[in-house]
């Protein structure tokens, strides 16, 4: 298919060979546009195949806020290519690590979703602190954060399992409160 062989012999001796060349706009998987197949006591030693000589490229992969491209880095990439992400520190890698070159387009890109960064101020504006010492402040997205009030202060809402946790979000997080002891919140309601 897409091309032809050379002469009309019908029937070949071992060690024979067969030429064949490609239409034009094709090539052998060697890349060649001519090429020649050994009878062998088996068969043929590869079977005449030409295929389209059009390759899809990509250009340079895509940039992604806060990733690194681990590699390799080129002007252009053929169909099947592929090459890999990584993360800056503290960011959680968010999709595929790999990504390829397809038909000229690359595969769906990964992201990196920021970490959270614990604000003393607003620890301390909600009377909370850390329940197991660390020395950072800093989460990747979906981690658990487990706060305590400070002492002498206890959680505004005791009804939940677990007043004190929080999760990392995409480099947001929302603080429990705390209040002091003994103090009661009154809420007006209209009549």
């Amino acid at each position: 298919e897409n091309g032809f062989f050379y002469g009309t012999e019908i029937h070949f001796k071992v060690h024979e060979k067969l030429q064949y060349k490609c239409n034009p706009g094709y090539h052998t998987p060697s890349g060649n546009t001519t090429e020649a197949a050994v009878c062998l006591t088996h068969g043929w030693s590869h079977t005449p195949y030409c295929t389209s000589i059009e390759v899809s490229y990509c250009t340079s992969p895509p940039v992604i806020k806060n990733g690194v491209l681990l590699g390799p880095l080129l002007t252009s990439y053929k169909n099947g290519s592929s090459v890999e992400y990584g993360c800056q520190h503290y960011h959680f890698l968010d999709g595929p690590s790999t990504v390829y070159c397809e038909q000229g387009n690359w595969s769906e890109k990964p992201t990196c979703l920021e970490p959270c960064t614990l604000n003393v101020t607003d620890m301390n504006r909600n009377n909370i602190e850390l329940k197991w010492r660390q020395e950072e402040l800093i989460f990747l997205h979906g981690d658990l954060i487990e706060f305590e009030c400070k002492q002498g202060y206890n959680f505004l809402y005791t009804t939940i399992p677990s007043p004190g946790r929080t999760q990392c979000n995409h480099g947001r997080l929302t603080y429990p409160k705390c209040i002091m002891q003994g103090k009661t919140i009154l809420l007006l309601l209209p009549f």
